[in-house]
């Protein structure tokens, strides 16, 4: 006999495949079911290999996992959320996929909606996290600066920060709780007048783009939007586009041809960052990044002057020529 999850998830199925969509409170019950799965997966992960482990055996544990949950409804829920991407059809179902690695680790029901999201999935539906630096984070107006965890994410970098808890959460109606105003964070980004400064496409985490990112994290206001699907996409305003594109063109080997000057690397470290051109944990140390740093602010500063000069002598020509 199908439970009443099992009966819920495949009534949603219908309306999905006769209107097309369901209610943005459907694709968070949804959501909710597979937290469920989760949390239970997680429990039986740690009777099963914790240090008090009972007699209990994975096969047990999923013989449980099917016994109690809605495990193949939801299998179904999200290989018919899969299909509706790939006709290229977004909407509140988007809201039914959790973003949660981990979540995911432990169930993988909802992997295929996710794997064709990574692929297929509409921009804003890609989006995972948003991070802001001090400058940026001022700007918002309170009730959406709530919203948002100082964390610090390396030993270079902390930022406000706000990670989605599923797929569409840019778009995702909110509610500002003293005026009862609905909002997206898509339209608070908007209203920022944000200007594309870089992005990771083609290049994964390398070196260069990391070290231009923590520069400009200190420098500039600062959006940096993640994807699902590992990309990286930098943004700032009108106020920062100037220094940002002043360091668009340095490249790694100029960072490591300047660290290697300064004895920070070696050789053979040396070599090695040029060769793989990715983070390499072990041979990228603080001095090499504070070096880096040091490196493209003098750049920045170098290039600032020769303007600030450029636009004296161009004063001084005008008004010569207004003077004859």
């Amino acid at each position: 006999m199908e439970g009443p999850k099992t009966v819920i998830i495949y009534q949603l199925l219908r309306k999905l495949k006769t209107q097309g969509d369901i209610s943005v409170k459907e694709a968070d019950q949804i959501r909710s079911f597979m937290k469920d799965v989760y949390e239970f997966m997680f429990r039986m992960e740690q009777e099963i290999y914790g240090p008090n482990a009972e007699a209990m055996t994975s096969w047990d544990a999923r013989k449980l996992l099917y016994e109690q949950f809605p495990v193949a409804a939801l299998q179904d829920w999200y290989k018919a959320v899969a299909r509706q991407i790939e006709k290229g059809q977004s909407g509140n179902f988007i809201f039914s996929i959790p973003i949660d690695r981990e979540m995911l680790f432990f169930d993988k029901s909802a992997l295929p909606a996710l794997e064709v999201l990574e692929k297929y999935g509409k921009p804003e539906d890609r989006m995972e996290a948003i991070f802001v630096n001090p400058k940026v984070h001022s700007l918002f107006p309170k009730y959406f600066r709530n919203l948002f965890a100082w964390e610090r994410l390396n030993k270079y970098s902390s930022l406000y920060t706000i990670r989605g808890k599923h797929a569409g959460f840019f778009r995702r109606p909110l509610r500002d709780p003293k005026s009862g105003e609905t909002y997206t964070i898509s339209q608070m980004i908007n209203k920022l007048s944000l200007i594309p400064v870089m992005t990771n496409e083609g290049q994964g985490p390398s070196i260069a783009f990391l070290n231009k990112t923590r520069y400009l994290q200190r420098a500039v206001p600062y959006v940096d939007i993640k994807t699902v699907n590992g990309l990286s996409f930098i943004f700032t305003n009108e106020e920062g586009i100037s220094i940002a594109q002043k360091i668009l063109d340095i490249s790694l080997e100029e960072m490591v041809k300047n660290a290697l000057e300064q004895n920070i690397i070696d050789k053979r470290i040396a070599k090695e960052l040029l060769k793989e051109n990715t983070f390499i944990e072990g041979l990228i140390d603080e001095g090499f990044v504070k070096i880096s740093l040091k490196y493209i602010d003098n750049i920045v500063k170098t290039k600032l002057e020769w303007e600030a000069t450029q636009k004296t002598v161009e004063d001084e020509d005008i008004w010569l020529e207004e003077v004859r």
